[in-house]
């Protein structure tokens, strides 16, 4: 799963009106879904791996996928009377296999949700240990250190290139 994704660069806007019609706008889909499972799969595995920045680099490769998935599937959708009319047995496996990839798509997003929580996590850590560390440790008037609870601190900025 490592590579650039392969898929289809644009959807046909003609009818799918026999059997090589129908046949050309399942494989366009077909493709489309490969190549957005492969780009997914990997964005996962980096993302497990703690591979975050490597894991944004195929933000706009997935997004531009998504997009040709989506055409697709909404032309697809327009002709559906016709493509289960010529080529019903790719349009079975197209939806097995959408089946498959909505599966993925979830495991995707847990991932994408526990690494957005840990990030979040960190960062409230972070936050919160930079606040102590910027109440100073003094004596009230009674003669007992003051009660300085960890405050965060208003707005953190960090560099991404570092």
């Amino acid at each position: 799963m490592t590579g650039t994704p392969r898929g289809p660069t644009s959807v046909p806007a003609a009818e799918a009106s026999d059997v090589d019609d129908a046949a050309a706008l399942c494989r366009i889909i077909e493709e489309a879904m490969e190549a957005l499972i492969e780009t997914i799969e990997r964005e996962t595995e980096l993302v497990r791996a703690g591979k975050l920045v490597e894991a944004g680099e195929l933000q706009e490769k997935k997004s531009g996928l998504s997009d040709i998935y989506v055409k697709a599937i909404l032309h697809a959708r327009d002709r559906s009377g016709d493509l289960k009319q010529h080529a019903p047995d790719t349009v079975d496996r197209l939806y097995r296999r959408h089946e498959e990839f909505r599966a993925l798509l979830r495991i995707n997003m847990a991932v994408l949700s526990t690494a957005r929580d840990v990030s979040e996590g960190l960062v409230k850590a972070v936050s919160k240990t930079v606040g102590v560390a910027e109440n100073p440790s003094t004596y009230g008037s009674t003669g007992v250190t003051s009660d300085n609870k960890a405050n965060p601190v208003p707005g953190i900025a960090y560099d991404r290139v570092g």
